[in-house]
């Protein structure tokens, strides 16, 4: 193996385990040492790549932040749009909180950000956007009533999302929280003009 490709598979690495370290114990109980050792490699390989904890915090949300970014793109590429779309960005979001360690992990990070020696990027400037953007989309198809003001919506549609993932980790560790997504749409839906949410739900189960 190439000394490059050594030390990407290393960076992985360690910020995997530093994820699966940050989702168990939280940023502050978590130590550079347990990192490491998850990691399986020497505190001089972890700092040759990260100059701190907080660096590795921040690498690690910037990696996730990368990741949500493309997935409206990457649906978009399989033809979805509209409404149906931003019902699938929403469901992959969850999914990827429930299944992801890193993704937890991060959004944990992003909450406490204020203990982090680190200028910590927030995804939601970028997510409100993006929801927007899609609920305009939605109207200019017809796929929504021309009232619906997108602003308003768009911060109800993204603080359900996190809302729905915050609690199930609470108090259920995370195992209904899709079932919990579909009720959302389900009462949303109808009061933005969509006439057979069910439908739409069933379409965004056959396509993830």
């Amino acid at each position: 193996m190439k000394k490059q490709d050594r030390a990407i598979r290393t960076r992985e690495r360690l910020l995997e385990s530093a994820g699966e370290e940050f989702d168990k114990n939280g940023y502050l109980a978590t130590r550079l040492a347990d990192i490491s050792a998850r990691a399986g490699v020497t505190r001089g390989s972890l700092y040759f790549h990260f100059d701190s904890k907080a660096d590795i915090a921040e690498a690690l949300v910037i990696d996730k932040l990368e990741t949500w970014i493309q997935y409206i793109p990457k649906r978009r590429e399989e033809g979805f749009y509209g409404i149906e779309l931003l019902m699938i960005f929403a469901h992959d979001l969850v999914v990827g909180f429930r299944d992801d360690t890193c993704s937890r992990a991060a959004m944990r990070i992003i909450k406490n950000s204020s203990h982090v020696e680190k200028e910590i990027p927030s995804p939601f400037p970028i997510w409100l956007c993006e929801v927007s953007s899609l609920l305009e989309e939605a109207k200019g198809l017809g796929q929504l009533r021309e009232s619906v003001d997108v602003d308003k919506v768009s911060w109800v549609i993204v603080a359900g999302i996190f809302g729905i993932q915050e609690i199930g980790d609470q108090f259920e560790q995370r195992q209904h929280i899709c079932e919990y997504l579909d009720s959302m749409w389900v009462y949303l839906l109808p009061g933005l003009g969509v006439d057979d949410p069910l439908k739409c739900i069933s379409n965004v189960i056959a396509a993830t």
